[in-house]
């Protein structure tokens, strides 16, 4: 074909180029955008403090590495294993991570480059820690400022990242409980409660305060019955 040839079928498609074609770039399936509420699931690293994150994220890090010894399975893969660790350990000690507000949204780029892993390894890495629960994340767009016809009017944005704890393998819940128990700062270890607490305590349970009170009577009737034969015993 000669470039006179050539010109003259570019001109065509041009010509027959059906107006009002969409010139937006795809996004990803189940992106909502980054000011839409669906969006919005960030949350406090503990309790917000610099102090508390630091406990959190220690104690989350230490039961996941738990899981992952104690959930492999003899001749299969660790379920979370040290790439995905790795991972999780670069996201919790993120450069800027803010703890009271729990905003974590870095670039996958970004997250390769704190690691040093291929894309596809922190793709997969993120997979699996989502799959057993220590990371969740909603995909979000955000709008281009392009005019209409001018380009692309919105584009996909980073992932928002949150800790859903009750997606976690309940063994994992009850250890990560467990943890931030004894690592609570004594002032706010709940007092142990004494005898007149727990008998108030006790007594908020209806079927264990019938119980208890059926005792009671039980006791008095038999105390009653051995004072009387002792009474007896004595005028005789």
């Amino acid at each position: 074909m000669t470039a006179r040839a050539f010109g003259t079928v570019a001109e065509r498609l041009v010509a027959n180029k059906k107006p009002g074609r969409r010139t937006e770039q795809p996004v990803r399936r189940n992106s909502y955008d980054v000011g839409d509420r669906r969006a919005q699931v960030f949350r406090p690293i503990g309790d917000g403090t610099k102090a508390g994150a630091g406990r959190w994220r220690n104690r989350y890090m230490q039961v996941a590495e738990e899981y992952d010894r104690q959930m492999k399975k003899k001749g299969e893969r660790h379920p979370i294993g040290a790439n995905a660790l790795r991972v999780l350990k670069t996201l919790l000690w993120l450069p800027g991570l803010d703890f009271k507000t729990g905003r974590l949204d870095p670039a996958i780029a970004t997250v390769q480059e704190l690691t040093g892993f291929a894309r596809k390894t922190v793709v997969d890495a993120l997979n699996r820690l989502k799959e057993h629960g220590f990371l969740n994340w909603v995909r979000r767009t955000e709008k281009t400022g392009s005019g209409p016809g001018e380009g692309p009017q919105v584009k996909q944005a980073t992932n928002a990242y949150f800790f859903d704890l009750h997606r976690l393998h309940k063994r994992a819940q009850m250890r990560l409980r467990q943890l931030l128990r004894k690592c609570m700062p004594e002032a706010s270890q709940p007092a142990t409660p004494n005898c007149a607490e727990q008998a108030a305590e006790r007594s908020c349970d209806p079927k264990l305060e019938r119980l208890l009170a059926s005792m009671a009577t039980a006791f008095d009737t038999s105390a009653a019955s051995s004072e009387n034969g002792r009474n007896q015993g004595v005028s005789e």
